[in-house]
């Protein structure tokens, strides 16, 4: 199973780097060793996602309340050997023979 999981930038960049190699979350899915998940940055209001993504496997569960707060559990995490995306490069990422396939295109924003 892969769980999708919003992450703020200053731990995303640790566990890029390989500083952290850990997640605490709230229990409110069924995390199992052996599944993956799939790290996706967050601006700093936590409102936008950057586009950047990391994709770790779970390697270990700790949910003993004598530790972990209850409700909570800290994920051990390893990373995977896919490739680190970002914006800039997800056209080749997404067409390695011909990045060109994919334009971009500006979304208007009733907003702006």
């Amino acid at each position: 199973m892969i769980h999708a999981l919003k992450t703020k930038p200053e731990y995303f960049g640790s566990v890029r780097n390989g500083e952290k190699t850990f997640e605490v979350r709230k229990k409110d899915r069924p995390f199992e060793i052996g599944d993956y998940a799939a790290l996706n940055e967050i601006d700093e209001s936590g409102t936008y996602y950057t586009g950047r993504a990391l994709l770790m496997r779970i390697t270990y569960v700790l949910a003993d309340e004598e530790f972990c707060k209850p409700g909570y559990v800290v994920l051990g995490l390893e990373p995977t050997h896919m490739i680190f995306a970002e914006p800039d490069n997800m056209a080749e990422l997404l067409c390695p023979n011909n990045p060109r396939e994919i334009k971009e295109s500006k979304k208007e924003s009733k907003y702006e």
